[in-house]
């Protein structure tokens, strides 16, 4: 069953080494699997039923590394560094020892995948809040916020955009800066971009 089922882990030969005990696994990366030990279902004063998970991490011999005690969670990245979340304190960076990333607390951290090295964040909890970079390798803050969106091509080119302009959201200008921050490319910093609609 995908969805109440539990889940464990086979070997190559189709042996269980971990058996079906979670209610939600994830595939190993750093040498940790992030697994859901069950979920604690209650019901709020408007008498509505939520569920709270209890995610921890494990090795590949099913002993629990790091703690049940995120409410969300994601797998770690290459470069040792997961997305979590518990009720009483929000989203943060740990390692792989399971230690808070220190001033990793912000109000928004993007998810990331095992390839991604850098992490969008913000410090303030609003829409369309500015975005930064934070980078996962060397455990710093690359870039504050100060864009409306970021997309990272490769190390050398991070494609930004700005809100600018007098028609309000729809105005922007779009340009590359580096790991550095500086801007490359200088002539297309000057050019300013709409998005428009088809009349029906």
């Amino acid at each position: 069953d995908d969805v109440f089922g539990n889940y464990g882990f086979k070997n190559e030969a189709g042996e269980f080494v971990i058996e079906p005990q979670y209610a939600y696994a994830h595939n190993f990366t750093c040498g940790l699997a992030l697994v859901n030990l069950n979920r604690t279902w209650y019901k709020n004063p408007e008498g509505n039923r939520y569920y709270e998970n209890h995610y921890g991490y494990i090795d590949g011999n099913g002993q629990t590394v790091i703690g049940f005690q995120y409410d969300e969670a994601y797998p770690f990245n290459k470069y040792g560094v997961a997305l979590v979340s518990d009720l009483k304190d929000g989203w943060h960076l740990i390692d792989i020892s399971g230690n808070e990333i220190l001033n990793t607390r912000f109000p928004f951290i993007s998810p990331f995948d095992y390839h991604e090295r850098y992490v969008e964040f913000s410090r303030d909890d609003v829409d369309e809040a500015l975005i930064g970079l934070y980078d996962t390798k060397e455990r710093k803050v690359l870039i504050e916020p100060r864009f409306s969106d970021v997309s990272v091509t490769d190390d050398n080119h991070i494609l930004v955009w700005e809100r600018d302009g007098e028609y309000g959201k729809s105005d922007f200008r779009q340009y590359y800066i580096n790991r550095n921050g500086e801007l490359i490319y200088p002539w297309l910093s000057t050019q300013r971009f709409a998005k428009i609609a088809k009349p029906d």
